[in-house]
């Protein structure tokens, strides 16, 4: 009877620390798989139009033309032309990194140029309206975190 016992205890035990092992496996798998969206949402942070604009009704025909805009802007110059398979270029990769940053802002303002002209009336003040809600939104977070740190402070 106690060997029964005891039997039933330690594969209980084994089984309990094997689906405990195979759930943290499950953990690791689902971070490195959410690395691409949580990315993503760092980068709708610094362009709020377009994650804003994902909030506004829009026909099948302007989400294909807003995709099409998307897909013809993709960046053209990449710093991947200073490597070679035995060098790397130091001062071009330097030049085209430069020329990167001084073209962005001009081509995200072209971009949205290009999307807001998609809209009609309505979607635009839509849009507006959901902008500036976001902006409030988000001050009214950023003062409720320094009215908390100011208590916490002194």
């Amino acid at each position: 009877m106690k060997k029964r016992i005891i039997t039933g205890m330690l594969i209980s035990a084994v089984l309990a620390s094997s689906v405990f092992a195979g759930s943290m496996h499950k953990k690791d798998d689902n971070h490195k798989g959410n690395f691409k969206k949580y990315h993503m949402m760092k980068q709708g942070k610094k362009m709020p139009f377009f994650s804003t604009l994902r909030e506004v009704y829009l026909s099948s025909q302007q989400k294909d033309e807003i995709k099409k805009i998307m897909a013809g802007h993709k960046i053209k110059a990449s710093t991947n032309d200073a490597f070679t398979s035995t060098s790397f270029d130091k001062s071009k990769y330097i030049s085209l990194v430069k020329a990167k940053k001084e073209n962005m802002l001009e081509e995200r303002a072209n971009l949205i140029e290009k999307v807001y002209a998609v809209l009609n009336t309505k979607q635009k003040e839509e849009l507006k309206k959901r902008l500036d809600d976001k902006k409030e939104r988000m001050l009214s977070r950023h003062n409720k975190r320094l009215n908390n740190d100011k208590d916490i402070n002194g």
